[in-house]
């Protein structure tokens, strides 16, 4: 007697198999799993997943999928109620509540008003930093700003940068710090 231990493979999922439902009724099954709060938001009760720079602790998007491909529901649901998300912008959330997806609360802009929008109303998680990872305070005097690799621009504390330079500057030139001791160079 042979035991088959792998699967039979059986194509492509059967598109034609699947009942066909429209968007219309895609809009009552996600609305169905939402809870209508005070503001007129309607959250949704699935995983949440988190983005950088939010604060711990905060809401965060909704991923679901929609006819076989996995869409970020405040986006899926501004597709189906308003059209296509024009080029080079994103959907943005009016009231502020990232597992909302309301479409009367959802906008159309571009990544540039969305951030400002976000710094004007204090919701940048980076920027309520006020010291750096060692401690030094972020003020006038001790911060800079530079472009990342990603792009964004990015806050560094000058006395952490100063003293990297320093460490750096004395590893190349094999001077010894007071604080260290000085290892022989390796050809």
């Amino acid at each position: 007697m042979t035991v088959h231990t792998e699967r039979a493979y059986l194509g492509p999922i059967n598109q034609f198999m699947a009942p066909k439902i429209t968007d219309a009724q895609y809009i009552e099954r996600f609305k169905a799993r939402c809870s209508i709060n005070e503001r007129g938001c309607w959250v949704h009760s699935g995983r949440q997943s988190r983005s950088r720079g939010m604060r711990p602790g905060a809401p965060g998007y909704i991923q679901v999928n929609y006819r076989g491909v996995r869409w970020m529901l405040h986006r899926l649901m501004y597709t189906l109620h308003k059209g296509p998300i024009p080029e080079r912008f994103v959907v943005a959330h009016e009231c502020d509540n990232p597992p909302c997806c309301n479409p009367s609360h959802l906008k159309a802009v571009t990544e540039l008003e969305n951030s400002a929008d976000m710094i004007a109303k204090g919701r940048n998680y980076e920027q309520q930093r006020t010291h750096c990872p060692r401690g030094h305070a972020y003020d006038e005097l001790n911060t800079e700003y530079k472009r990342a690799k990603s792009g964004r621009l990015a806050r560094e504390c000058r006395t952490c940068t100063r003293e990297r330079h320093r460490r750096k500057w004395h590893r190349r030139k094999n001077i010894a710090r007071p604080d260290e001791t000085v290892t022989e160079k390796s050809r």
